[in-house]
């Protein structure tokens, strides 16, 4: 409900080995993208980004191929203040 129906949709017509389920087909098809802003809040404010938004962003491409890596989430710059490498 949160990434939305769209890119999933995409997703499922350019394999043509993939078929939505009907469950799918008629409770989750309708929604769309939800701005991550929508959930920020003053209890998390000061834990997100925009660097934070992009990661979660890419964590959930419903493409797993142009998905990032869990390889690639550690390295990415929303962790650059933590990291001791």
């Amino acid at each position: 409900k949160v990434v939305g129906a769209e890119d999933v949709r995409a997703y499922a017509d350019a394999n043509a080995h993939i078929e939505l389920n009907d469950y799918f087909k008629q409770n989750l098809l309708n929604f769309t993208k939800k701005d991550w802003s929508k959930f920020v809040t003053p209890r998390n404010e000061a834990l997100i980004d925009e660097r934070g938004f992009d990661l979660l962003t890419r964590m959930l491409t419903v493409d797993h191929t142009q998905r990032i890596t869990a390889r690639e989430a550690i390295a990415h710059d929303y962790f650059a203040e933590v990291r001791t490498d």
